[in-house]
C-alpha cells in the first residue's frame, strides 16, 4: 500500500501492464462542496495534498477614508472563538493578521492539527470578516463603535491538488473534511485486534506508534482506557504495527483486498491471484510440487550399458593393505620423519630402517 517497491522486467514497469492486478483505491474531491480551506493539507501524514489557495487579505477588502488607519481610531468590540466548533482550517488565519492558528501535530486525539487561535487585538478592527469566512460558525465578532469604512467581498480562489504518487489513501483528509467533500476508498479491509496488553509498554516501546505511516496509533489519556489504541479510520492495514510489536500484542486480520480486473488468460495469472490471496491471509500459500518427467529413456538405457561393474575386493588383500597403511601411519607420525618431509633435516637413518623392517 505504500508503493515502496519498483517492479520492472526488461526495463518495463510491470505495474503499468494490463496483466498486472492493480489495487482498487481512489481519492475523490467534490469541487462543489470544497470550501478551499487548508485543513486536508495540514493533516495529511505524507504531504500528498497541496492547497494552492489564495485568500484575499483583509487590508484589500476593508477600505477606510483616504489617509485614515483603523489603528488611529478608538474602535471597541469583541471577538469570541468557539473551540468546540473550530477545525483550525486556516481561512481566518490567511485572511487577517489579527488571528493566528498555533499548530500542533495531528493525531487521533487531535485530528484538526491545531492547539489554539491567538487573537491580536491591536491588529483587529472588528470588521467581522473572520466571522463571515469561517465555514463552521466558530467565530463571533461584535463592533461597538460606529466606523466609516467600506467592507468588500471575501475572495477565496485556487485548487486542492493531490499527488497520487505520495497518497497512501489513509483517509485523514476524508475524515477531517467537515464539508464531506473528500471520499477515499482503501484497497484493504480488515480489523486490528489487541491482545496480551499486560505485556505492552507504550511509554518505553512505542514501536507501533513510530512505524505507523498514517499516525493511527496513540496513547489514550483516560484512566479507564487501554494502554495503547488505534483509530482504524486512518488505518490502511499494511501490517507494519503487527510485525514491529516485540510482544505480539497486535493481530491484523485482512478481510478483503480490492483490485481492478486484469487479464487472467496469461500463464502467470494464477500466481497473481495466489499473491492477492496471500495478502488477505497474511501468510504464503503452501506451494504444490510435482515431478517433471523428461522423456530421455533411450539415453538413460545407453548410459547404464556403458557403466562398468565395479569388481569386488578380495577380503584378504584388503586386510593386508590396511595393515601396511597402519604401519605407514606410525612411521609418518614420528618427529624425524615429519621434519624430513618439511625439509628441516636430512634423511634420517631411522626412516630407512623403519621402511625396511615394515617391508615397504
Amino acid at each position: 500500500p505504500l508503493d515502496a517497491i519498483d517492479f520492472t522486467f526488461n526495463d518495463v514497469d510491470v505495474k503499468e501492464s494490463d496483466d498486472y492486478p492493480k489495487f482498487k483505491r481512489s481519492h475523490t474531491l467534490d469541487e462543489e462542496k470544497c470550501v478551499k480551506c487548508f485543513l486536508c493539507e495540514e493533516t495529511c501524514p505524507k504531504d500528498a495534498i497541496e492547497a494552492n489557495v489564495t485568500v484575499k487579505k483583509k487590508e484589500e477588502i476593508v477600505k477606510y477614508p483616504e489617509g485614515v488607519s483603523f489603528k488611529d481610531l478608538d474602535i471597541k468590540g469583541d471577538i469570541k472563538i468557539d473551540y468546540e466548533k473550530c477545525t483550525y482550517c486556516k481561512l481566518c488565519d490567511k485572511l487577517c493578521d489579527a488571528l493566528e492558528i498555533i499548530p500542533t501535530e495531528a493525531s487521533p486525539l487531535n485530528v484538526y492539527a491545531g492547539k489554539r487561535i491567538e487573537v491580536y487585538l491591536d491588529e483587529c478592527d472588528y470588521c467581522g470578516l473572520c466571522e463571515e469566512i469561517c465555514p463552521v460558525d466558530a467565530i463571533e465578532v461584535s463592533c461597538e463603535t460606529p466606523v466609516e469604512r467600506e467592507i468588500g467581498e471575501i475572495s477565496v480562489e485556487g485548487s486542492i491538488d493531490v499527488d497520487e504518487d505520495k497518497c497512501i489513501y489513509c483517509n485523514w483528509c476524508g475524515t477531517v473534511c467537515f464539508e464531506d467533500a473528500i471520499k477515499v476508498e482503501k484497497e484493504f479491509e480488515g480489523e486490528l485486534i489487541l491482545q496480551k496488553l499486560e505485556q505492552c509498554d507504550p511509554m518505553g516501546c512505542q514501536a507501533c506508534i513510530k512505524i505507523c505511516p498514517t499516525k493511527a496509533w496513540y496513547i489514550p489519556q483516560g484512566k479507564d482506557e487501554e494502554k495503547i489504541a488505534v483509530d482504524e479510520d486512518f488505518c490502511i492495514y499494511c501490517g507494519s504495527c503487527e510485525l514491529s510489536c516485540p510482544e505480539d500484542c497486535i493481530v491484523l486480520n485482512r478481510e478483503n483486498v480490492r483490485y481492478e480486473e486484469f487479464n487472467k488468460n496469461t500463464p502467470w495469472a494464477k500466481s497473481w491471484l495466489e499473491a492477492l490471496e496471500t495478502i488477505k491471509i497474511s501468510h504464503k500459500i503452501e506451494e504444490e510440487f510435482r515431478d517433471i518427467h523428461i522423456e530421455e529413456e533411450e539415453e538413460a538405457e545407453e548410459s547404464e550399458q556403458q557403466m562398468e561393474e565395479i569388481p569386488a575386493i578380495d577380503p584378504e588383500l584388503e586386510e593386508k593393505v590396511q595393515q601396511n597403511l597402519n604401519v605407514l601411519e606410525e612411521i609418518l607420525a614420528k618427529p624425524p620423519t615429519r621434519f624430513f618431509i618439511e625439509g628441516k633435516i636430512g634423511k634420517p637413518k631411522s626412516l630407512k630402517r623403519d621402511l625396511i623392517s615394515s617391508g615397504q
